[in-house]
């Protein structure tokens, strides 16, 4: 008998095969992904991008080696990526006085309003996503996916 779902949506609730939570969080991830990159009106912005943009923004003057940590991603990567936030005119890349191998991280102006942009769709798409979770509920949905970072964070690997 095959399954009702379709080719394009694989159905990730069959738990017969095995758990399944792994496979909901990076479908749930990239599906937010799209959403985000969808509801940016026709930006370029990526959400790694959004991402560095909000953290500098969190953390002026952040070491590059300490937001490419934040990030996840290698140092390579985040040269990359603050390159085209430095094209864009919406970084700018200072000496660290204290250690002049590294550099310090700054917004500029011209970031205020991509960040403005970035807050409005971020806010917009999580209502739409919980539209349907009572707030209750989207208490425990954070507190949960929480409590999972952390004991993932505490695992070695």
């Amino acid at each position: 008998m095959e399954n009702s779902t379709s080719r394009e949506t694989p159905c990730y609730y069959d738990t017969r095969h095995g758990p399944v939570e792994g496979f909901l969080l990076a479908d749930i991830t990239r599906r937010m992904r799209g959403a985000f990159q969808d509801r940016l009106d026709g930006s370029d912005l990526t959400l790694s991008q959004a991402r560095a943009l909000k953290l500098i923004a969190m953390n002026p003057g952040v070491q590059q080696k300490a937001l490419a940590q934040m990030l996840e991603i290698q140092p390579m990567t985040i040269a990359k990526l603050l390159d085209n936030l430095e094209l864009r005119g919406l970084v700018r890349r200072d000496k660290d006085p204290a250690d002049r191998r590294a550099h310090l991280i700054n917004l500029t102006a011209d970031a205020e309003p991509v960040l403005k942009t970035i807050k409005v769709t971020i806010e917009a798409l999580r209502e739409e996503m919980l539209q349907d979770l009572s707030e209750q509920q989207r208490t425990q949905f954070v507190d949960v996916l929480t409590l999972i970072r952390e004991r993932l964070m505490s695992m070695s690997f």
